[in-house]
């Protein structure tokens, strides 16, 4: 049925599941949890609340004397000793003391204390104030590049969190969660080729992090390697059989690669394990529909109206779209009459005009224009500006040869951002069926300056040759 890959995609992107191939469009926003596909992002950002970054992160108050600086002096030392104590019983007071004590002459490992303190206690400005004071004084202080670099990650500050983290690695301070979140870093600003090698680095010293196995995931995907990217994640389903974000991330790569039986298999294995949800189930329905299975497909887009976060209106409406358009007629307005029943009084205008305007296309399927024009002008009523609406009603009037009121519906449409160019063709329709072709051809060139079509061209010169120009 569909010879090559982006064909798959115009037609899945026409249904109700848009979000199959979506994440590939997502990937330089600065908010991890923004992202398109939820499964590597989410989990990246997850992993700053786990118990291994916060151990990472906080680490301990101690020093790394051969690498890292000196106190100034040994009052200095004893004092960093006393408030070691103090912080362990009173992070605040040791806050408190440590702003009193700290001077522009101390040393930069209070500063980095300091900044490690407010971190704990959620005083994110202060902190990475007092990092970058370190810095100012020891600019090679290994672990404060490295902490900085991780709030800054944590704050989508991506660009200078890459800075800092790869001054790290040059300081010999490389580890898993360093290269893990540099690899984060490269994947939000969009350097997939960076992003896959911190991403195994990070694998290679800490193959037990799921984060990093997602996060190089995500990087293969970027770049269309999903044969790679499916063995990685076969690895962590095996681990984890039950976690529905693989199943689903599978499913998408799946479909990326035309494999739409095991998109499809996928799918299924989340439903019957209870954790598909109601886009998920979206998307299966989809690829029944798209492999001419519309029993299956109108079923499962019915349990998806009834999930907890049912499917959106607009999703149903264009699977009852394609459903008509692929001749099943009956299965559409088996659909459309379920969206009915579950929403009831709640469906808001827009969404009444798409319903009544796919109602009317079911019905002149099935050659009922007088039924067709009354959802048409039902959803008028609610938009007298609906482009569409007055284009299908135009084209209503004009199979009844009401050559006036047709044209009188193309005119309005033409008038409407988005839909001039295609009622100018059609108004140029009418007037070739009323033998007025030079008018038809100065309407089809209006339309052509518009949004050129081929199709439009050829009809443009098939006028011209009956106007006797060619």
């Amino acid at each position: 049925m569909f010879r090559n890959i982006k064909t798959i995609r115009s037609y899945i992107l026409s249904l109700a599941g848009l979000a199959l191939v979506l994440p590939l469009q997502g990937l330089s926003q600065s908010d991890p949890g923004k992202q398109n596909n939820p499964v590597a992002f989410q989990a990246t950002a997850d992993f700053w609340n786990s118990p291994e970054f916060v151990k990472t992160f906080m680490g301990n108050y101690g020093f790394r004397s051969e690498v890292e600086p000196k106190f100034n002096n040994l009052e200095e030392q004893k004092y960093y000793t006393e408030i070691l104590e103090l912080l362990r019983e009173n992070p605040e007071g040791a806050i408190e003391s440590l702003k009193k004590q700290i001077k522009p002459e101390s040393s930069s490992i209070l500063s980095f204390t300091l900044a490690k303190l407010q971190q704990q206690e959620g005083e994110v400005e202060a902190a990475k104030q007092n990092l970058e004071v370190a810095l100012a004084k020891s600019p090679d202080f290994l672990r404060a590049h490295r902490e900085l670099g991780f709030l800054l990650a944590q704050n989508s500050e991506f660009e200078a969190a890459a800075e800092h983290l790869v001054r790290t690695i040059e300081l010999d301070g490389a580890d898993g969660p360093g290269f893990g979140i540099l690899g984060y870093c490269y994947l939000n600003l969009d350097r997939p080729i960076s992003a896959e090698g911190a991403y195994r680095n990070a694998m290679l010293l800490a193959p037990s992090t799921k984060d990093w196995k997602l996060g190089l995931i995500k990087s293969l995907y970027v770049q269309s390697k999903f044969n790679e990217g499916s063995l990685i994640l076969d690895e962590l389903i095996q681990a984890d059989p039950e976690n529905e974000a693989y199943w689903s991330l599978k499913a998408e790569m799946q479909v990326l690669q035309e494999k739409l039986l095991d998109a499809v298999v996928s799918l299924e294995t989340m439903r019957r394990l209870g954790k598909a949800g109601s886009q998920d189930l979206g998307r299966l329905a989809d690829l029944h529909l798209i492999q001419n299975r519309p029993d299956l497909a109108v079923e499962i887009y019915e349990a998806a109206m009834k999930g907890e976060e049912p499917l959106e209106t607009s999703k149903l409406v264009r699977a009852g779209e394609a459903l008509t358009s692929q001749g099943y007629p009956l299965k559409a307005a088996k659909l459309i009459e379920g969206l009915e029943s579950n929403l009831g009084e709640s469906m808001d205008d827009e969404m009444l005009v798409s319903v009544l305007k796919l109602k009317s296309k079911i019905a002149l399927s099935q050659d009922n224009g007088d039924t067709a024009i009354q959802f048409l002008e039902q959803a008028l009523e609610k938009d007298p500006l609906d482009g569409e609406a007055l284009i299908l009603v135009g084209d209503y009037y004009q199979t009844q040869e009401e050559w006036e009121k047709a044209v009188f519906r193309y005119e309005t449409a033409s008038r409407i951002d988005g839909y001039e160019a295609d009622a100018l063709v059609k108004q140029a329709q009418v007037l070739v069926k009323q033998g007025k072709y030079t008018n038809a051809i100065s309407l089809l060139e209006q339309a052509q300056k518009i949004r050129p079509k081929d199709f439009v061209a050829r009809y443009l010169e098939s006028v011209e040759k009956a106007a006797g120009r060619r």
